[in-house]
């Protein structure tokens, strides 16, 4: 019986000396950041962000063309249709060339041109057979049309005149009234650009 005893007791004493295994640590790799969703297209991004190359491109990192005249303003129409009126006055660069006069104004206009005024499209015409009414400082106003399919304006920077405003430039004068603009120099000739009807005075 004692012996029994001692024996229990012997391998009590063993189990409690045995080494406990030793606790490797703890993982401590930096945590990867999971990739975002852009709200806006719905695009899985990078957790830092777009970069300036993806803003580029997006239009949003990059300057407007500044505008190759010294007035830019419109009759501006809803978001959808953009301006009704557009006109620029007085070139920066006298340069250009097909730009002169460089002192005086010239419009373009959403609505259809007068019948008296329109001249037909060449056949040969593949783009935009545009109008654009011009006046210089002094002198009479005209029409001059051009196949082409860019623009002079930069559509910057624009002032948007209201009903009753006007813009003075070098030796010219022009007003807007209800929906319509009219352009003025010192010898009195000019245009008047509206919904209803185009005339040169």
């Amino acid at each position: 019986m004692k012996t029994a005893f001692l024996l229990a007791a012997l391998l009590a004493a063993t189990a409690s000396a045995q080494t406990v295994p030793r606790l490797e640590p703890a993982d401590t790799s930096p945590i990867i950041q999971a990739p975002e969703t852009d709200p806006t297209h719905g695009a899985i991004i990078p957790a830092e962000g777009i970069t300036l190359e993806e803003r580029a491109e997006d239009g949003n990192d990059t300057e407007a063309m500044p505008s190759l005249f010294r007035h830019e303003f419109n009759l501006p129409g809803s978001a959808d249709d953009g301006d009704r009126i557009h006109c620029g006055g007085d070139v920066r660069d006298h340069t250009i060339p097909d730009f002169a006069p460089y002192q005086g104004v010239r419009c373009t206009t959403r609505y259809p041109v007068s019948r008296e005024l329109a001249q037909p499209r060449p056949a040969d015409c593949e783009l935009n057979w545009g109008f654009t009414f011009i006046l210089p400082a002094q002198g009479k106003a005209e029409i001059r049309w051009k196949c082409r399919g860019d623009t002079d304006f930069a559509y910057s920077n624009t002032l948007a005149l209201e009903d009753g405003q006007s813009l003075k430039g070098d030796g010219w004068q022009c007003q807007r009234t209800g929906d319509s603009i009219t352009c003025e120099n010192a010898d009195k000739h000019g245009f008047t650009i509206g919904s209803k009807a185009q005339k040169l005075f």
